[in-house]
């Protein structure tokens, strides 16, 4: 630990940014930035975070994720238990912003085909769920929300999901787009957003939010392990990965190194 460091001491319990804001600009571990996947990394103290006592190390691996979702609903301002949030997309992002809302006191319905995430939304909490390959989502989320949603977080990045958040929300209502799709081109009623007087925002990685999102999880208790659907040691860290790349079987997979 470099001499200079103040309110970190060795042996503290950190979770470490991926999203680092340097004198040039904002950088994305992985996508701007490499070598954080060596074994031994340099980190300035600003990029990390003590955790709170109350805070286990198994949810803790979850924060990187939970403050992409965090993000994704304070972004368009945040919720509340007046509101209704629909997410799009019921991956691990999806979940996460789930459960950040649901722990706003929203009332949260999450539009995902597969059976596993729909079941882990409502182990999270969520009011209702929609399947998109069984029945119309567009109908089904109108009629659950009498008129369309407060704020669709969209988090597939699917070319389906992103047409379909247009008509998922309500007039006047709010869009975070979370979800990557890039280089894709599809068919959408953009005109939807000038017509309904729609607020869309754009959203990548989680800038600013950490100590924020860290203080919302300790404080509300949120729940978070229904997402962790798998635990291996790193010893199993192939099998692991094969699991991960199965949305069917699996959310969310979590390696123990201790």
């Amino acid at each position: 630990m470099g001499r200079n460091v103040t309110g970190l001491a060795v042996g503290d319990r950190v979770v470490g940014e991926c999203v680092i804001r340097t004198p040039e600009r904002i950088h994305h571990f992985g996508f701007s930035m490499d070598g954080a996947n060596r074994e031994f990394f340099t980190a300035r103290p600003e990029w990390l975070h003590k955790l709170p006592d109350d805070i286990d190390d198994a949810k803790a691996t979850l924060i990187e994720p939970f403050t992409c979702g965090y993000y994704a609903v304070m972004r368009n301002g945040g919720t509340n238990a007046a509101e209704t949030v629909v997410i799009s997309g019921g991956g691990t992002i999806g979940l996460v912003s789930a459960a950040a809302a649901i722990g706003m006191g929203a009332r949260v319905i999450v539009v995902d085909p597969i059976s596993l995430r729909r079941d882990v939304a409502m182990r999270l909490g969520a009011e209702a769920t929609v399947d998109p390959s069984s029945v119309d989502s567009i109908e089904a989320v109108q009629e659950l929300t009498k008129g369309g949603a407060d704020l669709v977080v969209e988090a597939s990045g699917h070319a389906s999901s992103l047409a379909n958040v247009f008509d998922y929300v309500r007039p006047e209502g709010r869009i975070s787009m979370v979800g990557i799709n890039i280089g894709q081109k599809f068919p959408v009623e953009l005109g939807k957003i000038q017509i309904k007087d729609l607020v869309v925002r754009g959203c990548i990685g989680s800038p600013g939010v950490w100590p924020a999102a860290i203080r919302f999880l300790d404080r509300t208790k949120i729940d978070l392990s229904p997402i962790q659907t798998h635990h291996f040691r790193l010893d199993d860290a192939l099998e692991a990965l094969k699991l991960g790349s199965m949305p069917e079987r699996a959310v969310k997979v979590t390696l123990e190194i201790a």
